[in-house]
């Protein structure tokens, strides 16, 4: 079964801060990175609307702190200005998301934001200031003509801190074996958008759009689960009667809730903008019910 939404939010063009006009004069386009994910990805996001350097405002700059300290190295190596720098990262990106080790302890997800960049910019040399700014051990990889660096101490299998570069794409994450599947996907055409699933609750992501966002919810449950659970082995640890507290509503609420939640498989949306109005039109896979059936018996007395 599909559930289709569509909403439309409306507004006064009159009545909006200049942030949030120069967003909503993004013209929707065609997504450029659909095939840069692996074929059922826990999560994807796509945008055309994001401007980093607006991030900028939010960094305070009157105290120190490792932020600025980083900045300031960056700006020293590159002998260009942060802003001119982030400029260049453009404003289409994309996030892809997987489950970590299912071994691990605590299971962080896996992830990877990629940047299309202007082809004239030098791309290794931009990758090597980002890198040196960090002042720590990194080791190059070259993976089938994709280059990244990672750093060398890695605080859990899987996870290796990187950013590298391919083509006209910039890219940062956290491990390279996501990296790796990424670039398989690209090679074997089996991204998302030859996924059955995800083509069964596609709302129009390869039309013009402002923004895409892909959930395999059920998988995403099942990773807070693990997640809670976790940190509630981590509170017994600490204080034990916290924990049977922790315990009674991960079991009594926060399960019971889930388990209802999981019904909702997948679910797929997009937006654009037009001209006074925002439109999200989604889809979602529910688990098909079975119809109760009412069972009869027979008449023994006969």
């Amino acid at each position: 079964d599909i559930i289709q939404d569509k909403i439309i939010f409306t507004y006064n063009e009159g009545y909006t801060n200049d942030l949030v006009e120069n967003l909503l004069e993004t013209v929707p386009s065609n997504n450029t990175m659909l095939e840069l994910t692996t074929a059922d990805p826990l999560a994807y996001y796509w945008s055309n609307t994001i401007d980093l350097k607006h991030f900028l405002h939010y960094i305070p700059k009157d105290t120190p702190n490792p932020v600025t300290e980083y900045f300031e190295n960056l700006e020293k190596l590159s002998q260009n200005s942060v802003e001119e720098i982030i400029s260049t990262l453009g404003q289409e990106v994309s996030l892809v998301v997987e489950k970590g080790g299912e071994d691990n302890f605590l299971p962080i997800p896996l992830a990877a934001a990629f940047f299309r960049i202007d082809p004239n910019i030098d791309l290794s040399e931009m990758v090597n200031y980002i890198v040196d700014a960090f002042e720590v051990p990194v080791i190059e990889q070259i993976y089938d003509s994709v280059t990244y660096l990672y750093w060398v101490a890695s605080p859990q299998d899987g996870l290796q801190p990187l950013c590298g570069y391919w083509s006209n794409l910039f890219f940062i994450g956290n491990s390279g074996q996501l990296i790796e599947r990424v670039i398989d996907g690209y090679n074997e055409n089996s991204s998302i958008l030859n996924n059955p699933k995800v083509k069964g609750i596609d709302p129009g992501i390869t039309q013009n759009n402002n923004s895409i966002t892909y959930l395999n919810n059920t998988q995403i449950i099942e990773l807070s689960e693990r997640l809670l659970s976790a940190f509630a082995t981590i509170i017994t640890l600490e204080d034990k009667g916290k924990a049977a507290k922790a315990r009674v509503i991960l079991s009594e609420v926060i399960h019971p809730l889930f388990e209802g939640l999981k019904e909702y498989q997948r679910s797929c949306t997009r937006s654009y903008f037009e001209p006074g109005m925002v439109i999200i039109d989604s889809r979602t896979s529910v688990v098909e019910k079975i119809p109760h059936q009412e069972v009869k018996y027979a008449d023994s007395s006969r």
